[in-house]
Formats: structure tokens, sequence, C-alpha cells
């Protein structure tokens, strides 16, 4: 029997494929398993967020994601969030939650950067293959959230150090790209990326629109130097320079415009700790500036309008369990607009020079299995001549069971920098100045729910925002180019100084896997300003205010060789302000102008699309063609009004639309 009973045993369990190991003189059996592999469907997104509404890109999906005019531009796919206003041609920033671009943080690796587009908004300055991710947070969260009113994007290195050479490149009809990555022993490594443009070499003879001629150049250059030196420490240098040279020549008109912008970083890092340690402590050393060379042309008179800020200091954060904290040091030096005639008025600098400190806490505790509450506060410090201070709490509760995420938060943020001038020139004719005793240090109450879910076993997601903000001294610019022309221009007069508010909300559907892939969404904002003084009493719309915008971004990888990509936008005109007459006072132009932001443009839409064909060789992981077309449906979009003056005396004052409609796109992209 005992036997029989060894026999039935063995038998049940080689049939269950379990190996059994029987002793002779006992009833113990030793069953090994040699291995047990256990497969399931996990979906994950291209867009990855946190519970406290941190948004972050991989560079690496910049691969699958469109190309449009050969090359896949973090900024662009960025915009195309919803609650993140798209940018049309002719134009540079971002505007997050209806705030103005000088209200959000851009940085590379923390450190601050004044510009950030390229090629009159169609390019940002962040080349993708050179860096490892890119934040967004759009509203502030927490202490760690610096002296800015609105959101913040960040772009970070990568954190592996390479063992092999590695690179990429891309040769196209509008621009080039290359980046090499190789080590420098065990410890070390070297990143390089180049990027240029020469569109006018094939596109100069098209890109006209009603007798005006587009000439336009960029190039930047990124470099970082990486060494670790024991398992918890390493040291970065980065540095990035950028360069952009654009010109309008016009044939009927008097005035031409050209412009030279830039700017340029340099930082030293040291980090010590694991990103997965319960300690971490980031150090920055760092100097970034930013110079526009602005010049008007009206017959042989040629009007200079430069501008510069230049900001230097220290970044210092920890992190030690649920306690985070930190320490902020700026010295900033400013040129703010001045115009002077190139011919009998020598380049005078008027430098405003301003100290900005924070010291700040975070703290963050876990109140039950879903509930989180995170609290903070920010003291800052500010000195131009005049010493500022204010304190900024924040205070934010999230709940979390994985498939549903909910997080209410407010904050109270100050900030002492202001970006004002004209916006409709198709130039970065913008400048930057510190408070002052016109423009007092600005402030807002944000406040913000919002909530995500998975369905569908979590192969799709939605993300509901709804946000409001309560601003107090904005600034807006009142006028245009040809105030310059004024002898006796002085930019502080065009200033309009009050409050305002945001309110809206945005909605976003992302598919997180499959051939087909991408997300769509629709976003309401409204973005209100109000004037009141002795002379003026009035209520507009903030010059970037688009309503309604819808925003779609899709990929479909047909098999190994055809992937193709889409993006859409839809969105309201944003508004401008009319001149009602115009006159020549004392060899001057005067302009008088209507209701600010009393008109509106026509709505905005545009459909680029691309195509991917790529395959394997010997000598590279991947490479392929690629084509696109940029305004696939030739939407003949108005970007802003223009005036123009005939050498006769007379003028016309009409919309302005990209001077080449379809711009289509061919280029070869390697990874070796």
């Amino acid at each position: 029997m005992k036997f029989v009973f060894k026999f039935i045993l063995t038998l049940i369990l080689y049939v269950t494929c379990l190996p059994v190991f029987a002793q002779e003189d006992s009833l113990i059996y030793n069953i090994a398993l040699d291995s047990v592999v256990i497969r399931a469907n996990r979906y994950t997104s291209d867009l990855k967020s946190d519970i406290n509404g941190v948004v972050e890109l991989d560079m690496e999906i910049m691969d699958k994601l469109p190309k449009i005019l050969g090359n896949a531009d973090p900024m662009l796919h960025i915009q195309i969030l919803p609650g993140v206003q798209t940018k049309g041609e002719y134009k540079s920033g971002i505007n997050i939650h209806g705030c103005d671009n000088s209200h959000n943080m851009i940085s590379i690796s923390d450190v601050p950067i004044y510009s950030i587009n390229h090629l009159l908004g169609l390019f940002s300055i962040f080349n993708a293959s050179h860096y490892q991710t890119i934040e967004l947070i759009k509203t502030p969260n927490s202490a760690l959230f610096p002296t800015r009113l609105g959101g913040k994007l960040n772009v970070t290195h990568r954190r592996i150090i390479s063992d092999s050479l590695s690179g990429e490149f891309a040769i196209g009809l509008i621009s080039s790209q290359g980046t090499i990555r190789t080590p420098l022993g065990k410890k070390s490594d070297m990143v390089l990326s180049l990027r240029g443009s020469y569109l006018n070499l094939l596109y100069g003879s098209f890109i006209r629109s009603g007798g005006v001629r587009l000439r336009y150049s960029f190039y930047d250059a990124n470099f970082t130097l990486r060494h670790k030196f024991n398992g918890k420490s390493q040291i970065i240098f980065d540095c990035y320079l950028g360069n952009d040279k654009g010109a309008f020549d016009e044939d009927k008109y008097l005035a031409n415009m050209e412009a030279k912008w830039g700017n340029k970083m340099g930082a030293l890092h040291w980090h010590y700790g694991l990103e997965d340690s319960s300690f971490l402590v980031k150090n920055t050393f760092y100097v970034s500036t930013y110079r526009n060379n602005f010049n008007l042309g009206v017959s042989d008179d040629v009007y200079k309008a430069p501008s510069d800020v230049i900001e230097s200091g220290y970044k210092g954060v920890f992190s030690l369990n649920n306690l985070s904290g930190g320490l902020d040091f700026a010295y900033r030096r400013f040129n703010p607009q001045r115009v002077y005639y190139a011919v009998n008025h020598p380049d005078t600098n008027n430098f405003l020079k301003s100290y900005e400190a924070s010291l700040y806490i975070n703290y963050e505790q876990v109140l039950s299995k879903n509930f989180t509450i995170m609290a903070g506060i920010r003291g800052n410090m500010y000195c131009n001549g005049k010493t500022y201070t204010s304190v900024d709490p924040s205070l934010s509760l999230s709940y979390n069971n994985e498939a549903i995420k909910v997080i209410a938060s407010y904050a109270l943020r100050h900030q002492y920098l202001f970006q004002t001038g004209f916006v409709d020139s198709g130039l970065p004719t913008e400048f930057w100045l510190p408070c002052n005793d016109i423009c007092k240090p600005q402030y807002s109450h944000s406040f913000l729910l919002g909530f995500s879910k998975y369905f569908a076993k979590g192969l799709f997601k939605i993300d509901l925002d709804i946000y409001y903000k309560l601003l107090y001294n904005q600034v807006e610019y009142r006028g245009a180019i040809l105030d310059l022309l004024n002898p006796n221009y002085n930019y502080q007069e065009h200033l309009l100084v009050g409050d305002g508010n945001n309110v809206g909300f945005s909605f976003t559907l992302n598919k997180c896997a499959g051939k087909f892939s991408g997300w769509m969404g629709y976003a309401y904002t409204r973005a209100r300003r109000s004037v009141q003084s002795a002379t003026l009493n009035e209520r507009f719309p903030a010059s970037h205010e688009r309503p309604h915008e819808v925003d779609v971004l899709i990929t479909y990888q047909l098999n190994k060789h055809f992937r193709f990509g889409a993006t859409y936008v839809f969105a309201s005109g944003t508004p401008f302000t009319a001149p009602k007459s115009i006159a020549l006072i004392n060899g001057g132009i005067q302009v008088y102008y209507g209701d600010h932001n009393g008109m509106r443009l026509k709505s905005y839409n545009r459909l680029d699309v691309s195509i991917d064909y790529q395959w394997r060789c010997r000598y590279a992981s991947e490479h392929g063609i690629n084509f696109s077309l940029h305004n696939a449906t030739a939407s003949n979009n108005e970007l802003f009004y223009g005036m123009k003056i005939k050498s006769d005396g007379s003028y016309a004052y009409r919309p302005v639309t990209f001077a080449l409609k379809v711009m289509p796109s061919i280029s070869y992209f390697c990874k070796f």
C-alpha cells in the first residue's frame, strides 16, 4: 500500500508539471520550482502624473509622437495639453491656467531660462535628445514651488552615466540636429548636442505675405559633463547657448523690423544621495542671461530698442523622509527696453539691480491608506533699493486609491519680476523688468481641484482640473510698435496696472496603449484684468485669453515600418487693441487707440500631420525618413493685426497671417 500511495501521488504531481523528489524512508517530499512566469497586461501612458499634479513626459517617447517640421519638439506636445494654451505662429512663451508667460518658471534642471522659443514659436530651445524628462506643474502646489504665480516647466538631464558611445541625429529641410553621448571612464560621461536652421536656403523665395519677406535663422548648443565620486555623490557641469536672428522686410511700406535674441546658461550641480533614498541634497550655482536687440527701420532712419537680463544665484534643496526644504538666492541685473536713434544717440545703459532670497520648508503626512496632506511655508525677501518681504503658505489634500486620484490645493504666491511690451510684431519684443514704484510686487491666491481616473482595465484615463486664481498688481502694455517712433517714448507711460482673475477647467481623455494612442482634451479659460485710476476705469480680457480650446494628438503604429501621427488645435481668437486714429505730430507718429483688447481675432485652427518610415540596419539601432506638413489644411489663421504706413503718408491696419500657409518638410533620422 505504501508503494501504491507513492505512485499515485507522484503521478498527480507529474501531471501538474511539478518535479517530486521522494525520500525512500519518509513521507516528507521536497518540491522544487524551476521558474514561474506570471503574465498580465499593464498599460502605461506616455503622460505620467502623480497625486500632486506633476505631469511628466519622458523624452524617449518623442520618437513615437508626431514630428512636425522634422522635429518632435517637447514644447509642442506640452502645449497640446488642456490647461496649457496653444501658441500660434509668431508667438513665444507659454500660458498655463490663464496666466501670463512671465508668471511661469521655465528652467533647465531648475536653472531659470527667460526665452524658450526658436523659429517664431515653431521650435523651442529644448533639444529632446539631450534631456531625460520634461516636468509640468500647472499651479503652485508646495513650498518648493518658486516665487511665480503660474506654472513650472522643468527639463531634467539623463540620470544614468553612459557606458558606451551612442547618439542620434536628424537632417531636414528646415533644420538639422545631433547628439553624441560618450563615457569618459567608468564614472564620467559627456553629452553634446548641436542644432541649427537654414530656413531661408530652401524657403526664402516662398515666405512672403502681402509684400513682406521673412528672413530667419537660429542655432543652439548643449553641453553636459558628469562625474560620480561614489555611489551617493555626483557633480554635473551644464551649459546652454542659443541665438536667433529674424527680420521682416516690406516692399511697399516704410517700416522694416529685425531682431537678434538669445540665451546663455551655465550651471554647476552637486548632488548627494540617491533619488530613491530617504535623504537627498542638491546644490546648484548658476548664471543665466537673455539679450534682445530689436531694430526698427523707417525710411532711412534706424531706431534701436535693446533689452537684457542677467541672473546669477544659488539653489539648495534637501529632502529627508517626509520633510523637504531649501534656500534660493538670486542677483539680477535688468536693462529694460529703451529707444534711441542709431545715428545721433549713443547706446547708453540704464541698469536696474535687485536681490531676491527665499527660505522654505514643506511637510507631507499620510493620514490614512488613501489620504495624504501636504503643508508648507515659503518666506521671501526682495530688495532693489526698497525691501519687500512676504510669507507664502501652501496646503493640499489628496486622495488616491490607485484607480481614482483627487487633489484639492491652495497656495499664496508673490512674484517680483514682470515681462511687458508690445506683442504684435511677430518678433520677441517683450522685455523683463523688476518691481518698482509703478509695478508693485505681484501676488495671487490659487485654488485647484483635480480629478483623474483609469477605466476599461486601465486602457483609458481621464483628467479634470478646475481652477480659480485671484491676481493682484498685474501689468499690461497698452500700445504697439509704432510707439517707438515717438521721440518722447517711455515704456512706463504705456503700462496699465490693475488686478484680475483666471477661472476655468480642462478635461483630457488619454488612451494609454495600443497601436492607436494619444490624447484629446477641451479647455475653457477666462483671464480678466481690471484697471481703476483717476483717468481710467476698464475691465478687459488679458492679451492671451482664449476662452475655448480643443487639442488632439494621435499616433498610429501601422507595422514595424510605418508610423502615423497628427496634432489638431482649435482655439478662440486672442484679443487685440485697435487704433482709432493716427497723426503726425512734431515729426513723430502718434496713435490713438480704442478700448484696450476690445476686439478679437478670428478663431484659430491648425492640423499638422507626420509620417515615419523606419527600418533597422547593422550600424544603427533605428533610422528612417519623416515627412510632415505644418498646417496641412492651409488654414488662413489671423495671428495679429498690424499697422503699415506707406511713404505717401497713408496707412493700412489689417490682420497678419503666417507667411507660408502650408510648410512641408522631409528629414532623415538615425540612432546609433
